[in-house]
């Protein structure tokens, strides 16, 4: 099995006390990826660092922040140095995550979720290090003998809580998180053929040999002969072959430390057309010389197997083959197993099922998916419903979102009782499309989408941002033209800010608190003009503006501090209903004397009661 060491210790056990010295004396200074530093005994140390990322608390699997890194031939000894930084004013000593696999991004599961049925999870090394830990710079990470190729590194905080916040509306703490990896390479390795006796001396450094596999090899057996040390009877020899993939791996660790002068290690089924490591160090101590010789042979499977893809081959191995075809090779020398494998590629089991969505994720140029569920339905593939909703309320949840919506209409007719047009379709606007968003954003059982699920919901914050500017440049009691321009404008800015950050609070509340400040500005030049309080009557105060103030108040409260994942089908439903009504209570009476739509006030008498928008003064012709 692979040794490898974590924490601040940094164990030398990982490769040996003289491998950890080398690695920490030939460590360059940091640099750009796939740096290098020659260093004593045939080795060479290369750094290679990636960009940091920005953590986030785990809800699914896109929540982590995934680092791809490529280890070369022949390394003997990796280090991964874990940096972490804070900044915000709310940081906290939280714990951080960091998964380690080879070959694959590595299989999390952080919330304790069911893996799907028939499904084979292979779990990845992990350690857990708290942020006060990672900012002393001495966390870390060692591997011996690793199996070159592509190895991922996968971190993430812990999981998110249910509570759904607003972006921008409360402090929030910046977790920053980069892995720099230190290769310790060999450059000077002895090629052991098969048959041909390799002789070697061991001094105060280890020995690296490699030796490569052909198909069908059934077995290979290593043998070292005639070995002597200069000052202790027997072999101090300690035999390490193969490479560490974490957390299983093809490795085998022999000490040949009896008093004869040969010994052997056998290995089974070894992985087919890969070259094998192997590394030999003395257990006699510095200066003390140790003179053996290597020797290697294979053992053929005695016929070839025929597979329908050549792919299939380091991953279907003779103990498989044997359990699939029911075949015992003793009693059988010449029979022969036709076997038809069939691979194919999906980027979700099952396209996540009815209650996820199937997501691609992109890190640095590499491409992944990754599930991510709705109505309470977990795990990788949403298919663990422990905590799921069922199909009723569901549609419960679907009809409290939905329907409150139809509150609109009570600001909508209001609108047009008072001839205030614009605002009337803006409300039928918003109204619409929240309805239809929400009808689409529910899962499984209770959906329907008449767009794309991305213009519904730009469609739905745009409809509420232009709403409370409407509502608020109305109450100002500006000029109708000046009124309609200040529509115009404030809602393309709002449309512009929606698609920088959809979902940044400032892009309602920074239209919103303009349009207080233009209406705050009018009230108090109409107070300054008529010296009395504007608006005049105290009914106006008690039964219209304090009641929606009150109703505005409470949906911003509920909406930037009360969500949470379980409770909101009713609390958004409930925004809904105080977003509407605030805004029917808030829209100022009909301007007197003003013309209802759609025509002119005209009396028998043949007067007629004509405006005066400049003065504000009502004349009768």
């Amino acid at each position: 099995m692979g040794r490898l060491g974590a924490g601040g210790t940094a164990r030398a056990a990982a490769a040996g006390p003289l491998l950890l010295l080398l690695l920490l004396l030939a460590r360059p200074p940091p640099a750009a990826a796939g740096d290098s530093k020659k260093s004593e005994a045939g080795l060479v140390s290369e750094h290679f660092s990636q960009a940091p990322q920005k953590l986030s608390f785990y809800s699914w699997y896109g929540s982590t922040r995934l680092f791809h890194f490529r280890v070369p031939p022949d390394t003997v000894l990796l280090r991964w140095l874990l940096h972490v930084s804070q900044s915000g004013p709310s940081c906290t000593d939280v714990e951080i995550t960091v998964h380690f696999r080879y070959g694959a991004p590595p299989v999390i599961n952080p919330l304790g979720t069911s893996f799907p049925d028939n499904t084979l999870s292979q779990a990845s090394f992990h350690i857990r290090a708290l942020l006060s830990t990672m900012l002393l710079g001495n966390t870390s990470v060692n591997i011996s003998h690793p199996a070159p190729g592509d190895w991922f590194v996968v971190a993430h905080l812990p999981p998110s809580s249910q509570k759904i916040e607003v972006k921008g509306s409360v402090p929030t703490c910046a977790y920053t998180f980069q892995p720099d990896m230190l290769a310790l390479r060999v450059v000077e390795v002895s090629i052991l053929e098969p048959d041909v006796p390799l002789s070697q001396t061991l001094l105060s450094h280890p020995s690296y040999l490699k030796i490569f596999v052909p198909e069908y090899t059934q077995e290979l057996r290593l043998e070292l002969q005639g070995c002597v040390s200069s000052v202790s009877p027997g072999c101090p020899v300690r035999l390490t072959v193969g490479a560490s993939t974490l957390p299983r791996n093809f490795q085998k660790v022999l000490s040949c430390t009896g008093l004869t002068p040969a010994c052997h290690l056998l290995l089974s089924s070894p992985p087919w057309g890969r070259w094998l490591q192997v590394t030999v160090e003395s257990l006699a101590g510095p200066h003390v010389s140790v003179v053996f010789t290597a020797k290697a042979a294979f053992t053929d499977r005695g016929h070839k197997w025929h597979l329908g893809s050549s792919l299939c081959e380091c991953c279907l191995s003779l103990p498989r083959l044997q359990h699939l075809t029911q075949l015992h090779h003793r009693d059988c020398e010449q029979a022969k197993a036709h076997v038809e494998t069939i691979l194919y590629l999906v980027p979700c089991l099952n396209d996540c099922g009815p209650y996820g969505q199937c997501l691609l994720l992109r890190r640095y140029g590499y491409l992944y998916a990754g599930c991510s569920c709705k109505a309470g339905w977990r795990g990788w593939s949403c298919t663990d419903n422990s905590t799921a909703q069922t199909v009723a309320q569901q549609k419960a949840a679907a009809l409290l979102l939905t329907l409150s919506n139809l509150m609109f209409l009570a600001p909508i007719a209001v609108s047009v009782q008072r001839s205030f047009l614009v605002e009337a379709s803006v409300y039928f606007y918003t109204m619409f499309f929240s309805t239809f968003y929400h009808a689409c954003d529910q899962p499984g059982e209770a959906v329907l989408c008449i767009l794309s699920y991305d213009t519904l919901q730009y469609c739905d914050f745009l409809g509420s941002g232009a709403s409370t500017w409407v509502t608020i440049l109305c109450m100002a009691r500006l000029k109708t033209i000046l009124k309609q321009i200040l529509f115009v404008l404030g809602t393309l800015v709002i449309a512009m800010s929606l698609q920088m950050d959809r979902r940044g609070i400032w892009n309602l509340m920074g239209p919103c608190l303009f349009a207080f400040v233009i209406m705050a500005s009018m009230w108090m030049y109409r107070c300054g003009h008529r010296r009395q309080c504007y608006p005049t009557s105290w009914q106006r105060w008690v039964f219209y503006l304090l009641p929606g103030i009150s109703m505005a108040a409470v949906g911003i409260t509920i909406y930037t501090s009360m969500m949470t994942s379980e409770n909101y089908y009713y609390t958004h439903s409930i925004w809904h209903i105080l977003l509407a009504g605030s805004a029917a209570f808030l829209l100022p009476p009909r301007e007197e004397q003003a013309e209802s739509w759609p025509c002119l006030q005209k009396f028998p008498c043949q007067y007629q009661i004509c405006r005066n928008d400049r003065d504000e003064l009502y004349t009768v012709t």
